[in-house]
């Protein structure tokens, strides 16, 4: 940031100066050899400011972006190629994730409420603003009297926090809700989103997060009772940083359309050694599987180990 700041200032500096040569020059009668001269110097250190502030910064940045494109285009196998458009064209980055689930048993039942609680910062990683439109989707399970519900959306941007919300979904096996209006973020400005929820699921069960931006060092906190055992699992990205007893952190990056996965189980439940493989990354055999998509949110799994 600072480093920015200085060149912002040196470049500033220069656009200063030369316009106080000039009206300098005009202003005062000088000896004839610096007549020329000093006009000259305050037209150049103005233009080669303004230069520096606009042509020269978006050329650099076109012609890194075209030196990236045409190396790695060459280098992956063709039908790779236009994936790769897609990731480097990408406007966001999510530099801080943190997603904390609470699971609660429901008294008398096979099920469990599972409270979710999401921040996040995003930050326009761009040269020019972008228009961006927080939402958050869930799936709906149809547990009689335990609807999955959304209760809050709270967008902060430049110290304005915004949690006006209008709700609705394109079909009735998902729950939506999106801020009313759409947020401008300037270049390199970020913005905090805080989403809350509360699914009900079965007490051995996986939630699915569906990562629309890419997330750096995404982190995953699970609060559960001592009767029930757990694993977040970071797409395939090995190995996961333990932080704490209920903290898990993957130190690298997800990108759009990568998965974060929380399962869950009874700790003393025969499932529990093929669960625990899981964790290691070894994956886990799933039955009766069904996955929701929904943009910028979160999609479910019922995916239930085989007994």
């Amino acid at each position: 940031m600072f480093r920015k700041l200085g060149l912002w200032g040196f470049l500033a500096g220069l656009i200063v100066l030369g316009v106080g040569l000039l009206v300098f020059a005009s202003a005062v009668a000088l000896p004839r050899p610096l007549r020329e001269l000093v006009p000259s110097v305050g037209a150049s250190l103005l233009i080669g400011g303004i230069l520096g502030a606009s042509v020269d910064r978006w050329l650099k940045a076109r012609l890194l972006r075209d030196a990236f494109k045409s190396l790695f285009g060459y280098v992956l196998p063709e039908q790779l190629r236009t994936e790769l458009d897609w990731v480097y064209t990408r406007e966001l980055l999510c530099d801080r994730s943190d997603l904390t689930l609470r699971l609660i048993p429901i008294r008398d039942s096979d099920l469990i409420t599972v409270g979710i609680e999401w921040h996040r910062d995003l930050r326009n990683i761009t040269s020019h603003t972008v228009s961006w439109r927080p939402t958050f989707s869930l799936d709906e399970w149809f547990h009689d009297g335990h609807p999955s519900r959304i209760t809050s959306l709270v967008a902060t941007l430049d110290g304005n926090a915004d949690g006006e919300v209008e709700s609705g979904s394109p079909d009735p096996f998902s729950v939506e809700t999106k801020l009313k209006r759409e947020l401008l973020l300037k270049p390199d400005e970020s913005l905090t989103v805080v989403s809350e929820a509360e699914e009900t699921r079965h007490v051995s069960d996986a939630w699915f997060l569906n990562l629309m931006v890419a997330t750096a060092n995404p982190r995953v906190t699970v609060h559960a009772p001592d009767s029930m055992a757990w694993c977040a699992m970071f797409g395939n990205r090995q190995p996961v940083r333990e932080i704490g007893p209920v903290t898990r952190e993957l130190p690298g990056t997800l990108l759009p359309g990568q998965v974060i996965q929380i399962r869950w189980w009874p700790s003393n439940a025969v499932a529990s050694g093929i669960a625990s493989e899981s964790a290691n990354g070894q994956g886990v055999e799933t039955r009766d599987e069904t996955l929701g998509s929904h943009p910028d949110g979160a999609t479910g799994s019922a995916a239930v180990l085989p007994p």
